[in-house]
């Protein structure tokens, strides 16, 4: 299928937007590449997806990988299941989405964690294999590890014994000696970030946050926060730039405790809350949770798990140690000799670690609104733990001093003294007394390298009062100083009234409900940035008159709306609530509206609906009497006059009907003169049915024995049908179309239906649409008829077959569903009284005219309707031939008969799925029955010819398979006729384990062969039509899941063996 074709499809199926496709045709253009290929890359859809419509996608190559099904989604890209064609191994290889792939940073990130990852080989650690770029699309390749997420496992269990869980924690342990050896801190150790192979090694992935030491410094900036809060160390929250070895072993302590209880030690409504615990909560007693623990694992737990790095084990090799012990059942070791200092390296390569900070510095203040909890945070993000819990306390402490002596906090002359700024505690050469908090990095405190932070906001923003008030909104927010929020609050009032006096001017000089709407949206801003104000009062003032006159404006446009549904100006009425929908606060007054309005429409839609009809119907009525009348060139002048009236489709009908009136009425005509004088069976239109005899024909009216008259339109439609056909000079294509419809139109019985359609199909007559679906229900009424009276004489088979042939001929119509019903009753009636469901052990059936019989082989005893063929006389092939499992299986060669002989045409249904390396296997029909000397047309699959390839050191001819072939065949008894190929085809190529579905048709002098729904050869030849169906496998092992057969019997057969009840 073409690309174009897809697209179209995705877009009829709404699986992607106009503006996706024309986003991707843009990039493809200015880029190059494929569209299909840019929205699979973007995600807008999947390969699954396109899988689900039928759509195969061709094989997507990057770099030397060839893309085969997606095993996860992340923030920093895709992981695929990938082959590196080179080697021909399977990798997990990772993709950079396109919109990160625009930013330095995150490309910097991405090839880093190449690096990290590449300069460690250990088996607990996920290697990395290749990374490059290729068409713009960066890529890492990784090793592929068969197991489970430890995350989806503890999901999936709830808690993880503790011996199994401390092994877990020792793979990972090893995992973070061998990283911490190469001078790399992972950063991001949790459940996510481990991946459990099938032989329970775990083993550490994701190095996406981890840092060489000395190397990555510039991708970290101090502040930054990097990793999970849910499992991130103190240090780490504080500064991630600053991080060691000791915070993955609180990390890694986390995941144990999160395996041990299925639950995580600090959990709150934000990540800020949980961060703030992470800091200052002692670890929760895992025995709550969890009362099977040792007091010695719980112990590990407590040391690993230390708010103070240098309390915790110093290194992973420690920390093995006693995991070691407390495996064995041991009590911890002799703990080792706090450090305030980072571990050194043990590579001297490498450079060490900077110390982590034990003392913490006030952190800025910032806003943190938008932020959401993610697996790990952006370079540069700033998040309030450090205002709730460091920022405040510090800042506090600096702002609030020794207030009895003097105040921190005085005017500013470079501002005229209305900023302000903090007056240094201690201005000392080394910036403060021992023990103090640096004052150096505080906003608000002056020195000769910075300015304040509220003369900074002030110059940059003096022509932007709103954001100079936002900027002070988030420091008001973020302080816990109250002497600074009543600063903070001056500076705000200074900046209001330069925002409410131009508020005011638009409020009062708002006319129209467009510019009250405008101001409203303004006023809903200036309440949110005011909020900390004395200026809020007045702005709430001028929101109270801005509502009293929009809801004059919703009386008005209410009532309004009411008089315009009730004159029926239903589209006038709709933009009126338009403009109600957008008024703040009338939800209600637009439901209402919104369903009256409804309420209206249908009341007039179904009242038009129902006068249109009564004149469709008063319309068709009349154009059908003046036909009937056959006052044909009345009725063709009067149609035009009705096209207003009635629908297309309904013209078109009536222009039909017309044309066949005009076609029919000469030979109606001549059909009544040939029954002057005799004896008729007439029946009017009004059903009652008399004989008569036929005087003569006077001013379009028969005049009859007993001096009576008809006209034409007393006429059933099944006399006018018998007339016409008494009358035609010749029945011809274009006649017996006509005589059909009039039939159709004029409700002719359904017998005389029927007779009309069996000769119009001599003639190949296509009914226009809209006769269809009538023809279908007719004749499916006159099948019912016809097989109840053949089912009274005990002709149940043919009753069987004759209504399955209708119905199959209806398929597609619209059935009234007691019709159906009913018919599929008589059907299994039939199946039931002609003996056919006593004859076999498949599911039997009538279908298209014939019995059809199908196994699924859900019971064993359907093999009973098979039997093993004869190798040769009285010899059984090598073959096993078994039910299993829902499947027939064979196994070796040799071949399996159909019981029933079989005569005409057959069609075989074979679902099929090749169990070993050789696939061979034919289906034969019109099998004569005489084993491996039977006559009878083969088709085969999967054979292939085995051909000389040479001679062996010991002179042994040497033998190969040649390519697999398909094939159709005509094999003869006759010794001196060898078999005939008819056709041969080379694709598909059957594989091994897949199913395929295979049909053999004989049709006429026909044998079409499909599989999975695709033509793959045919031939022509009438040699033989009788005979069975028979299966044979070559030398191969083939599950047959289902076998369906429709076909008809031969006569002695059927009398011999199926007896009717």
């Amino acid at each position: 299928m073409k690309e174009d074709e897809i697209i179209r499809i995705l877009l009829q199926r709404r699986m992607v937007s106009a503006e996706q496709v024309r986003a991707c045709i843009d990039e493809s253009v200015s880029k190059g590449g494929s569209v299909l290929d840019l929205l699979l890359m973007k995600r807008y859809v999947t390969p699954q997806q396109l899988e689900n419509l039928g759509i195969k996608t061709e094989e997507r190559m990057l770099g030397g990988f060839k893309l085969l099904r997606t095993l996860g989604q992340g923030r920093m890209g895709t992981i695929y299941e990938a082959q590196q064609v080179s080697l021909g191994r399977k990798v997990a290889l990772k993709v950079l989405p396109p919109n990160l792939a625009q930013d330095e940073e995150f490309v910097q990130r991405f090839f880093r964690e190449a690096r990290s990852a590449a300069a460690i080989n250990h088996p607990n650690i996920v290697s990395v294999i290749d990374c490059g770029v290729a068409d713009g699309i960066y890529y890492l390749a990784m090793e592929y590890v068969d197991g489970e997420n430890l995350r989806d496992m503890i999901k999936r269990r709830g808690m993880i014994p503790e011996k199994e869980a401390l092994k877990y924690a020792m793979d990972i342990a090893e995992a973070l000696e061998c990283a911490w050896t190469a001078g790399v801190v992972h950063r991001d150790v949790k459940p996510h970030n481990i991946m459990v192979t099938k032989d329970g090694v775990a083993k550490l992935c994701d190095l996406g946050l981890a840092k060489r030491q000395k190397s990555d410094v510039q991708l970290t900036q101090p502040g930054a926060i990097m990793g999970s809060p849910q499992y991130m160390a103190p240090e780490q929250i504080e500064d991630s730039s600053k991080v060691d070895t000791r915070s993955d072993i609180y990390s890694l302590g986390i995941t144990l405790f999160h395996m041990v209880t299925g639950k995580l030690p600090y959990e709150g409504s934000s990540i800020f809350e949980i961060m703030a615990k992470q800091m200052k909560e002692p670890l929760p007693n895992p025995a709550q949770f969890n009362p099977q623990l040792s007091q010695n694992f719980i112990a590990l737990l407590r040391k690993m798990t230390e708010k103070e790095p240098s309390k915790r084990y110093q290194t992973p090799s420690q920390l093995l140690d006693d995991m070691r012990r407390v495996a064995a059942g041991k009590p911890l070791g002799t703990a080792a000799k706090p450090s305030a200092k980072a571990p050194a390296q043990r590579s001297s390569g490498v450079a060490k670690p900077a110390a982590v900070p034990v003392a913490r510095k006030p952190a800025v203040v910032r806003t943190t609104e938008g932020v959401s909890p993610s697996s790990s945070f952006p370079v540069g993000a700033v998040i309030a733990i450090a205002i709730v819990v460091v920022g405040a306390i510090a800042l506090l402490s600096i702002l609030s001093r020794d207030t009895s002596s003097s105040s921190p906090l005085e005017p500013s002359a470079s501002t005229g003294g209305t900023s302000t700024r903090v007056k240094p505690q201690n201005t000392s050469a080394g910036g403060g007394s021992e023990g103090e908090p640096d004052t150096s990095e505080n906003p608000f405190v002056p020195s000769d390298r910075r300015e304040t932070l509220f003369e900074k906001i002030d110059r940059e923003y003096a022509m932007q009062p709103d954001v100079a008030v936002s900027k002070y909104n988030e420091m008001y927010e973020a302080t816990g100083s109250e002497d600074v929020k009543r600063l903070i609050k001056e500076k705000i009032d200074s900046y209001a009234g330069r925002l409410i006096v131009p508020f005011k001017d638009k409020a009062e000089n708002a006319t129209d409900l467009e510019e009250l709407l405008n101001v409203q949206n303004e006023c809903d801003k200036l309440l949110v940035l005011l909020r900390h104000s004395v200026s809020l009062s007045e702005v709430k003032a001028v929101q109270a008159e801005i509502l009293t006159r929009l809801s004059r404006f919703i009386d008005i446009l209410d009532n309004r709306t009411k008089t315009l549904i009730a004159k029926g100006r239903f589209d006038e009425a709709g933009k009126e609530i338009e403009k109600l929908r957008r008024i703040p606060g009338t939800e209600t007054v637009v439901r209402r509206l919104i369903q009256l309005l409804k309420d209206e429409e249908s009341k007039a839609e179904s009242a038009a609906k129902i006068e249109q009809k009564k004149k469709s119907q008063e319309a068709r009525e009349k154009i059908k009497g003046l036909i009937s009348a056959f006052e044909i060139d009345n009725a063709a002048q009067q149609l035009p006059k009705l096209k207003d009236v009635l629908s297309e489709s309904e013209y078109e009908e009536m222009e039909t009907l017309v044309t066949a009136g005009r076609f029919l009425k000469d030979a109606v005509i001549s059909g009544i003169r040939k029954s002057f004088g005799t004896n008729i069976r007439l029946t009017t239109a009004d059903n009652q049915t008399s004989t008569v005899t036929i005087k003569e024909i006077k001013d379009d009216k028969l005049v009859l024995a007993d001096g009576s008259e008809l006209g034409f339109a007393q006429l059933s439609g099944g006399t006018v049908v018998e007339f016409a056909l008494k009358g035609a000079p010749q029945k011809d294509q274009r006649f017996l179309t006509a005589l059909l419809i009039y039939a159709l139109e004029f409700n002719a019985p359904p017998e005389t239906v029927t007779q009309v359609f069996e000769m119009t199909k001599e003639v190949g007559v296509t009914l226009p649409e809209q006769f269809r679906q009538r023809l279908a229900l007719r004749l499916l009424e006159g099948a019912v008829g016809q097989a109840k009276n053949l089912m009274a004489k005990g002709k149940y088979f043919d009753a069987g077959k004759q209504l399955s042939l209708v119905l199959s001929s209806a398929e597609g119509a619209s059935i009234p569903e007691l019709l159906r019903v009913n018919v599929e009753s008589l059907i299994a009636e039939c199946v039931e009284k002609s003996g056919l469901k006593n004859s076999f052990m498949g599911d039997v059936t009538f279908k298209d005219g014939s019995v059809m019989v199908t196994y699924e082989f859900n019971d064993p005893k359907q093999f009973a309707d098979w039997e093993p063929s004869e190798w040769k006389k009285g010899e059984i092939p090598p073959c096993s031939w078994e039910v299993q499992e829902g499947a027939l299986v064979a196994s070796g060669k040799g071949e399996l008969k159909w019981k029933p002989v079989l005569k005409g045409d057959v069609k075989v249904l074979v679902s099929v799925i090749p169990q070993s390396d050789r696939k061979t296997f034919y289906i034969e029909v019109c099998n004569s029955g005489e084993g491996v000397k039977s006559s009878a047309y083969i088709v085969g699959f999967a054979w292939s010819e085995r051909v000389f390839a040479g001679v062996d050191r010991q002179g042994n001819k040497i033998y190969k398979d040649g390519p697999e072939k398909h094939f159709i065949t005509e094999k003869t008894t006759s010794a001196t006729k060898k078999p005939e190929t008819l056709s041969i085809a080379e694709l598909p190529k059957l594989e091994k384990g897949k199913e395929y579905h295979i049909v053999v048709h004989r049709k006429g002098d026909d044998i079409l062969v499909s599989i999975n729904g695709q033509s793959v050869m045919s031939a022509n030849d009438k040699t033989y039509n009788k005979g069975h169906i028979t299966l044979f496998a070559i030398d191969s092992t083939l599950s047959f899941t289902k076998i369906q057969i429709l076909c008809d019997f031969d006569s002695s057969w059927l009398a011999r063996n199926v007896k009717p009840k």
